[in-house]
């Protein structure tokens, strides 16, 4: 029996044996599915390594197929896009023979290849990173772009596809400053809003906002959305979305009325923008809206003449330098700092926004620990009982959060941290 083979027996054994499941253990189960995932993901390699195999000796030309991709949609019955993605991946993570001399040459995407034989990543993992270094530009030097597929797979290690996504577009935005302002002027250009009625007579809304626009609206939403005493004193009975529908008529209100815009407790809305020092002085690398949305340094040196913006200016450590200045009633200095030091909820790969978070004490207050920015860390709720409830350790390291997962999520509990402007700072000199 060859190899391929008594691999499919051996899972059809274990499946057959299924039912045996309910005598296992809870760290079994775990330690199975990440097993079978581990699996999973080399068989999926290699599947692909057949397929750049055949490819080489023109199998898909013998069987009359014009490519490697309408090759194995036929063979494997997958869809078009399926088949051509795959077709694409084969030739990206396995070396190329030139036929007539003989000579060898490597992937295309060298340290990607690497990390899959690890069982570490997937195919969706690959498939931001492919994308993502296929958008570069022609003209960044070849070390430029292997330090960052090196960056994004150390990244892909630790998040999934969706989170690496987030990371990959600041990656872009900052390697790719002209064609990253293209699109952001373009996304201006293609702002769309419509209102029509329909047969009852209720009005619908249907838009797209470029990313600063968005940032803008959602914050001033937000400021009026938050839940409030109904009118008997009881808990707010409105669901999220009839209260961002309310805020958004409080927002009209405001404009035919000419009044001014202020939250529960009073404090002026605003958009944040956070950059680095040098970033902003070199018109370099990127800037970060609220929400975690990477814009152009040009672009930030506009917004910032918008005096309803508060910049945000970092050293080049990435820890606050300087926290700018809103009207009388801002909030709390250290909450402030927070929001520039984390960006939103430190958590690895979570994208949530510092007005959707808490300010989590890693050594309890009642426990002797202070009210400190170096005790101190932004998390969102899920994050937050995350950290209480399921065994995950918090600890600032070089003015960074970084979390120790529990040994059911990583058995050698390897640190963890989001993605900061300081990470990506060794992509400046190429932007």
């Amino acid at each position: 029996m060859d190899q391929p083979t008594l691999c499919l027996s051996l899972l059809r054994d274990l499946l057959d044996h299924s039912d045996q499941l309910s005598r296992e253990s809870d760290n079994s189960l775990l330690e199975l599915l990440r097993t079978l995932e581990s699996v999973s993901r080399l068989a999926s390699l290699m599947a692909l390594t057949v397929a750049a195999e055949a490819d080489r000796r023109g199998v898909p030309s013998q069987h009359s197929c014009s490519s490697l991709g309408v090759f194995l949609r036929r063979l494997l019955r997958l869809s078009p896009g399926e088949s051509a993605e795959r077709a694409r991946m084969a030739r990206a993570l396995t070396e190329s023979i030139d036929e007539s001399t003989g000579t060898r040459y490597p992937p295309v995407l060298p340290a990607t290849a690497t990390a899959l034989r690890t069982g570490e990543l997937d195919l969706g993992h690959v498939r931001v990173i492919a994308r993502t270094l296929a958008a570069l530009p022609l003209t960044l030097p070849d070390q430029v772009r292997r330090d960052a597929e090196a960056f994004l797979t150390e990244q892909a290690s630790q998040l999934d596809p969706h989170q690496l996504t987030a990371v990959a577009r600041t990656l872009r935005t900052r390697l790719d400053q002209d064609g990253t302002l293209r699109e952001e002027q373009d996304a201006v250009e293609q702002r769309e809003l419509h209102i029509t009625r329909d047969r009852r007579g209720r009005t619908r809304i249907r838009g797209v906002l470029d990313a600063e626009a968005g940032a803008a609206l959602q914050t001033a939403i937000h400021t009026l959305a938050s839940p409030g005493p109904a009118a008997d004193g009881r808990t707010d009975p409105r669901g999220p979305a009839r209260r961002r529908a309310d805020a958004l008529l409080g927002l009209a209100h405001h404009a035919l009325d000419g009044g001014g815009l202020t939250s529960g407790v009073g404090e002026r809305p605003h958009l944040s923008v956070t950059i680095g020092f040098t970033q902003l002085r070199d018109v370099a690398g990127t800037g970060t809206l609220e929400r975690g949305d990477p814009i152009t340094a040009q672009s930030v040196r506009r917004i910032a003449c918008d005096a309803q913006v508060i910049p945000a200016v970092l050293n080049a450590t990435g820890e606050p330098l300087d926290i700018g200045r809103a009207s009388p009633t801002v909030p709390e200095p250290i909450r402030r700092a927070l929001a520039v030091r984390d960006g939103g909820c430190a958590f690895p790969g979570c994208d949530r926004s510092p007005s959707w978070c808490n300010a989590h004490h890693i050594r309890h207050w009642v426990e002797g620990g202070d009210t400190a920015l170096r005790n101190l860390v932004l998390l969102c709720g899920p994050h937050h009982r995350a950290v209480h409830h399921d065994g995950w350790q918090v600890r600032v390291v070089h003015g960074r959060a970084e979390f120790v997962p529990p040994r059911w999520v990583d058995p050698t509990r390897r640190p963890r941290r989001n993605a900061g402007p300081h990470d990506f700072s060794r992509f400046d000199a190429a932007s």
